[in-house]
């Protein structure tokens, strides 16, 4: 068994005498080393900006959603919908596009009088219709209004911001707004939410989910001014699939009518009274969006994204630290190639890559900055280490055939030296001197044996 290990340690290990780490730097003064360094890095760059493992990024991160989604999915104790069906829209709003401003009106006031926690409205209300609109006023608990947008002519990265109820100047007390903006990704699924856009203005505009957080939790230290640098701001992912409680409008118009709006006032509620009540519609299909969990209305994207938001979780975003991971991974793999022989380090490189692969999903879904492409940048490294290990195997077999033919020589000398002193001891003139010469031939004989198999074993390694 012991002879089993050690051959085993052979096989896999290099038997050199210098040191790992004398040996583990030497390869950082090869200049090929950062030549394919900088190469791999710049590849993995250029296939990153060309979207080359986008499609598979954003495919395996939906199949890591759901799957984890199976093992976190719930029921929102704390979110309601609120939609207009399209039997909604057909009766109560005569399938009038813009929407009835007196209709949505009655709506409001209707949803406002059972005290929920929170009102966000992700309906368009940037018609001029809706200027003169009797909207609540310092109703007790905040209301957001959704604020539509579209990309700017000029900058298309920057957003044009409509107005909100028909762009009177000052909102109601108690009422903020945010933009209303679905990130779509390559496929125009949504996978994330931005906190935050910017606009032509070139400031940030809140997105909707957001000024919703910030009005149900301002004392938040997250809300408040940011700069314009990317880098500082967290984007959650849609990482899992929650369920809403959902009812239709006319389940609350229908109520007993008490009051100037034609609805009771101070109504206690059990669906939506001390909630947060996302107020939406899902009567048109331009109003629904993919997601990793099938088609989703968007009162139910600010949803989730809200719910999760409160859920508390901190989001990770690797800015500079990616570089860093690349390059721990990169010392990783030389380390591997410096102490294994070339087949297993090849072996062992591998299955590195391929367990980068699968869990860098993982990463991906809790980094939203990570990206796969980060393989042919190690991929690099790995040929240059494959290179590496064959010039260090070409040196090891001339040190070892060097050695060998130094020991066939060592040989030859101790079988001279063996047939002297044979010679020596049979002119001896003494029989001390005789049997000391004949000792000396047989030390000189075992020694030849000794060195013809160690050259033989140098030969074989």
């Amino acid at each position: 068994m012991k002879r089993r290990a050690e051959r085993l340690k052979q096989t896999l290990f290099y038997q050199t005498h210098g040191s790992f780490w004398k040996r583990y730097l030497h390869n950082y003064r090869n200049p090929f080393f950062w030549l394919f360094l900088v190469g791999g890095w710049w590849a993995a760059q250029e296939l990153s900006h060309l979207g080359v493992f986008e499609y598979a990024d954003l495919h395996m991160g939906d199949a890591l959603a759901r799957g984890t989604s199976q093992k976190r999915g719930m029921r929102s104790e704390r979110i309601r919908i609120v939609n207009i069906t399209p039997e909604d829209f057909t009766t109560v709003f005569r399938g009038q596009l813009p929407l009835d401003p007196p209709q949505l009106s009655r709506a409001v006031h209707a949803l406002a009088s059972r005290a929920p926690e929170a009102l966000i409205i992700d309906l368009d209300t940037s018609d001029a219709v809706f200027a003169r609109m009797d909207v609540p006023n310092n109703p007790g608990f905040p209301i957001i209004w959704a604020r539509s947008a579209e990309p700017s002519p000029s900058d298309p990265s920057a957003l044009v911001a409509q107005q909100v109820l028909g762009g009177r100047p000052n909102l109601p007390l108690q009422s903020s707004s945010g933009l209303s903006v679905n990130y779509l990704g390559l496929d125009w699924s949504i996978r994330q939410y931005p906190r935050w856009f910017r606009t032509t203005s070139r400031e940030r505009a809140e997105s909707l989910h957001w000024a919703a957080f910030c009005a149900t939790r301002p004392s938040d230290s997250r809300c408040g001014e940011l700069s314009l640098r990317d880098k500082v701001l967290e984007v959650p992912v849609f990482e899992r699939f929650v369920e809403f409680d959902r009812f239709a409008l006319q389940e609350f118009l229908a109520e007993p009518a008490e009051g100037p709006h034609g609805v009771k006032q101070g109504i206690v509620d059990p669906r939506i009274t001390g909630k947060i009540v996302v107020f939406g519609g899902s009567y048109s299909s331009c109003d629904q969006y993919k997601t990793p969990f099938g088609d989703r209305p968007g009162a139910e994207i600010v949803a989730s994204a809200l719910d999760q938001e409160l859920d508390g979780r901190p989001t990770g975003f690797m800015g500079r630290d990616k570089y860093l991971w690349k390059l721990c991974l990169a010392l990783v793999i030389v380390a591997v190639h410096t102490m294994f022989r070339p087949i297993p380090a090849l072996f062992a490189t591998l299955g590195l890559l391929t367990l980068l692969v699968w869990q860098g999903v993982w990463i991906a879904f809790y980094f939203v900055n990570y990206r796969a492409s980060v393989v042919p940048f190690l991929l690099a490294i790995v040929i240059e280490q494959l290179g590496s290990a064959a010039h260090r195997a070409h040196d090891l077999a001339a040190e070892a055939e060097h050695s060998n033919e130094t020991l066939k020589v060592a040989a030859r000398n101790f079988l001279i030296l063996r047939d002297g002193a044979t010679d020596l001891a049979d002119r001896s003139p003494t029989t001390e001197l005789a049997m000391g010469a004949q000792d000396l031939a047989i030390a000189a004989e075992k020694f030849s044996i000794d060195a013809g198999h160690a050259a033989k074993r140098a030969g074989e390694e």
